[in-house]
């Protein structure tokens, strides 16, 4: 009889091509579908909530798959952390009903964006930081991240190669944060678009640089293009925090 499971996966995605599985490259789903299918002897696809970019990072992205089981349910999640590479984890795993899809059951996401302001940053951080050598106004940055809030035709946010059906969304908040020379920004949406929070993070940054003004924001959101948001921030800094269901 079989069992659909959900497993919260945390990694490093430093090392790399992303999430989707790809022919000869490394990739989350592609070893974590290998594994499995050493456990079930057999060929186990999993689905994940979404995807994400080389070097992007996951506190708890999540994803389901349905088999036979053969390891209690109460072992699996030890048995599948012995056999993966340690930068991946395995946080929880569960049986649910046949009706939950890690994707199309989810109502929302949260990401968080982390920025180092410093003058030379660690090497150590290059992996999971954006250094930004430069001063930037953190309240002009929450007051242009307000302006950014809201339902609303988000192409210009989007990079090409996206296969959404629709660029309207909904951004429930943008929250930014200090902690010491490390500023985060959380966003919280019902869903995003290709490297949609990486080019709003860069929009934000400039603008809290001085690079470009927050009038700048009436103008894009009045555009469908990539005229006012041609950066994109690195994938370094992007983690996916939280799917919402």
């Amino acid at each position: 009889m079989t069992k659909n499971y959900v497993m919260k996966i945390e990694y490093d995605g430093s090392m790399y091509q992303g999430w989707q599985r790809q022919p000869g490259s490394k990739s989350i789903q592609g070893e974590i579908e290998a594994v499995l299918s050493k456990i079930y002897a057999s060929k186990v696809e999993i689905h994940g909530s979404g995807r994400t970019d080389a070097g992007v990072h996951g506190l708890n992205q999540v994803a389901h798959f349905i088999v036979d089981p053969k390891v209690p349910d109460e072992k699996l999640n030890w048995v599948l952390n012995r056999m993966l590479p340690l930068d991946i984890r395995i946080k929880e795993i569960k049986s649910v009903d046949f009706d939950f899809h890690s994707r199309y059951s989810a109502k929302g996401k949260r990401y968080i964006y982390k920025l180092k302001n410093k003058e030379t940053c660690s090497s150590f951080d290059a992996r999971y930081v954006w250094g930004i050598d430069f001063p930037i106004d953190i309240e002009l940055m929450r007051k242009a991240a307000k302006e950014l809030e809201g339902e609303r035709d988000f192409s210009s946010f989007m990079a090409s190669g996206s296969s959404a059906k629709t660029s309207i969304r909904k951004i429930h908040e943008i929250d930014i944060r200090e902690e010491g020379d490390v500023i985060e920004l959380e966003f919280y949406g019902n869903g995003f678009l290709y490297n949609m929070v990486r080019i709003m993070t860069a929009l934000l940054v400039r603008i809290a640089s001085g690079s470009v003004g927050i009038e700048i924001i009436e103008k894009i959101n009045q555009s469908k293009g990539r005229k006012y948001t041609a950066h994109t921030a690195p994938a370094t800094g992007l983690y996916l925090k939280e799917v919402i269901y």
